[in-house]
């Protein structure tokens, strides 16, 4: 997290002194709180033992969320499950959403389950040293959990409903703007459930 801090502080303080590029107000003022922000961790770090300064999957996490940064799950055996889930409940994620009483086929469940498992294995590799030190720590997933990850995709994914198949709508790479979308989401799910607050609140 220091070392991100600084960085933009680098990136901030050049565009300031280049003559070339327009410095405004709002680069002062993020300048000067990410300033003040390395002067906290800096204070932080200098009561605590160097043996512990090792970085962990905790903090991996709690510096991402602060600095709105992906973490990088590993979520390419989540990829292939996401697709065959969004074809599948299209039509019935905003009833999910909304928390109503949808009547789900036998296939359409058993895809909201393979998701929800490859979901679950790869969000538990950041997820181990958490659930050591918290036994009320569980990664749990629902049938809206699952609707709000397909949501959150509408604007990677689009479905064809003439030929059932899949358009991807992001100006990415293919792959590369669903895999970050997924560990957008992950980010989220995980960090709600660490600290209790809603993911729809984040």
């Amino acid at each position: 997290m220091k070392d991100s801090i600084k960085t933009e502080i680098t990136t901030l303080k050049e565009k300031q002194s280049d003559v070339d590029k327009e410095f405004t107000d709002k680069d002062a003022d993020n300048l000067e709180g990410k300033e003040m922000l390395l002067k906290c961790i800096e204070i932080q770090l200098d009561k605590i033992s160097t043996k512990y300064h090792t970085v962990n999957q905790l903090a991996s996490l709690a510096s991402s969320i602060i600095l709105n940064k992906n973490i990088e799950y590993a979520v390419n055996n989540c990829i292939a499950a996401t697709k065959e889930c969004f074809i599948a409940i299209y039509d019935n994620v905003l009833l999910i959403l909304k928390g109503e009483v949808v009547q789900l086929t036998k296939e359409q469940q058993e895809k909201i389950t393979c998701l929800k498992t490859s979901l679950k294995n790869a969000a538990m590799m950041s997820c181990v040293e958490v659930e050591s030190v918290s036994s009320s720590f569980k990664m749990t997933l629902g049938n809206k959990h699952i609707g709000d990850l397909m949501f959150s995709l509408g604007n990677v994914l689009q479905l064809d409903k003439k030929t059932g198949r899949l358009k991807y709508r992001s100006y990415r790479e293919n792959e590369k703007s669903l895999k970050v979308a997924i560990q957008k989401y992950l980010t989220k799910l995980v960090w709600a459930r660490m600290t209790g607050v809603a993911v729809d609140a984040m």
